[in-house]
């Protein structure tokens, strides 16, 4: 579910690897309405005159009134006028097709269901009959059931007619409802190839799913900026979708925007949160990033890859305890993932639990990773705390598998060797390819400060502590991990 996090966050880390219609006259698109009602009357009389419906020319008048209207987005006033018209005609198919298109397009469910008997008395109409029984099935979560009128209708519909492309598309949904995974995708390929066009909301949503599913952002974010009004702009399903769509162009500002958008209309999904976490990152703005990825975990959200951007994030923030917890879960869930396994041995490290953080470092026990050296400048630090606490006897044989040169891990074995002056070591330490400035010196900085406090040299270390913040940035791990060993002493 998260998974698309591990690579984004491993790349933040360079030192640790280097989403009825009869006619299409009928859909409606909702166009500009004139904002004042009286001039907007005056504009609608001018253009169709308000005759009474009594003879044949007063009746189309009427029709043509309410199809202007819904077209103008004034839906409320055209089904009042459908709704007067079949009052005198209870059969008219046209009246009929375009009060069940409103119905549809306003969800209103009974009023739906209540027109359902007219339509299904005119032959003609009863491929639109079947289909708007499949639409009332969906509402009522019965996807076999609204495939099977789905399917009834194109047996009865020509591949000409214009609800044909509707009624593929929507079988195509209910593949996707019933888990026929393997099959959507076709389907809906097959609808828009006969021309299918959303309309509705819910259209919009399963054909956005579609373009995200096939690396088509663009044409997910056009579909649904164009659906945006004041019903989708209050659903956070919706403005989740458009999030993901803009997530997926890499368009970060108005992805953030719009997962805050979601959040703000209601949604509890941990996703939305964990993505917003992401982008908070990102940007820098670490502490916002934390509270995300707490949400998320809070909403349920069991995932490694989320357990793994919390881990780091809160590295990052200082929430040591917590950021150890959540390291040793994504290493658990994600054990081919070296970086993972070293991070949750440095979490553990750092909160005085060696046993662990030396039975995470086995599970990077390939002298081949670029994580090699670091691996084993870590296990020689746990052995030198473990040891202390019980008096043991020092062991620096790991040092001996350092290859690099003027790295920090090559750096601490020549300075732990006595090889190597630790100021002239901050001096020369190297800067590797992708890394930030600084970071490698905050880093050996760090190291020295944990070398020294193995020695018992209380205040040498705590000097280098102070060098590690002094050199770094808030956002790098030895920064925060030497600020907690401050707090500790």
């Amino acid at each position: 579910m998260f998974r698309w996090l591990i690579p984004l966050l491993l790349m933040t880390l360079p030192c640790y690897g280097s989403w009825l219609v009869a006619d299409e006259s009928a859909r409606l698109s909702p166009q500009p309405h004139p904002n004042n009602n009286a001039a907007g009357d005056l504009l609608l009389d001018g253009l169709i005159p308000n005759i009474a419906p009594t003879d044949e020319l007063g009746w189309e008048a009427q029709i043509m009134r309410a199809k202007l209207l819904a077209e103008w987005g004034n839906r409320a006033q055209a089904i009042r006028i459908l709704e007067a018209l079949l009052a005198k005609n209870p059969q008219d198919p046209e009246a009929l097709m375009l009060l069940a298109a409103l119905y549809l397009e306003q969800n209103q469910r009974t009023q739906l269901e209540a027109l359902l008997p007219n339509l299904q008395t005119i032959p003609d109409l009863q491929p639109i009959a079947l289909y708007l029984e499949g639409r009332i099935a969906l509402w009522r979560n019965r996807a076999g059931q609204a495939r099977s009128r789905f399917e009834s209708a194109l047996q009865l519909t020509n591949a000409n007619d214009s609800l044909y492309p509707t009624l593929l598309f929507y079988r195509g949904y209910t593949q996707e409802l019933l888990g026929r995974t393997a099959e959507v995708d076709e389907a809906i390929a097959h609808a828009l190839a006969a021309g299918f066009r959303a309309h509705e909301a819910l259209e919009r949503t399963i054909l956005a799913r579609y373009y995200l599913r096939n690396k088509q952002p663009s044409k997910a974010i056009h579909l649904l900026e164009r659906g945006l009004d004041q019903q989708t702009l209050a659903d956070p399903h919706y403005l989740k979708l458009i999030a993901d769509s803009y997530f997926a162009a890499n368009l970060s500002t108005l992805a953030l925007d719009s997962y805050s958008a979601a959040i703000s209309a209601g949604s509890k999904d941990p996703n939305v949160y964990a993505k917003r976490g992401h982008l908070q990152r990102r940007k820098g703005n670490l502490v916002m990033a934390w509270k995300d990825f707490e949400q998320a975990i809070k909403l349920g959200a069991e995932d490694a890859a989320l357990f793994l951007a919390a881990g780091i994030n809160g590295l990052e923030t200082g929430q040591i305890e917590a950021a150890s917890h959540y390291l040793a879960s994504a290493s658990d869930g994600l054990p081919k993932h070296a970086t993972v396994h070293y991070l949750a041995a440095f979490g553990h490290y750092l909160t005085s639990d060696w046993k662990n953080a030396s039975l995470r470092l086995e599970r990077l026990n390939t002298s081949a990773h670029p994580l090699a050296d670091e691996r084993n400048l870590l296990a020689t630090f746990i052995q030198l705390r473990a040891s202390a606490e019980k008096a043991g006897k020092e062991d620096l044989s790991r040092l001996d598998g350092i290859a690099g040169v003027d790295t920090v891990p090559a750096l601490m074995r020549d300075i732990m060797t006595g090889k190597t002056d630790p100021d002239q070591a901050l001096n020369t330490v190297a800067t590797p390819a992708g890394e930030r400035k600084g970071k490698a010196a905050c880093a050996l900085a760090f190291w020295l400060g944990e070398w020294h406090l193995t020695q018992g040299r209380q205040a040498k270390s705590r000097s280098y502590f102070d060098k590690a913040i002094a050199l770094g940035n808030p956002d790098f791990l030895e920064y925060q991990a030497a600020h907690w060993r401050l707090q500790q002493q």
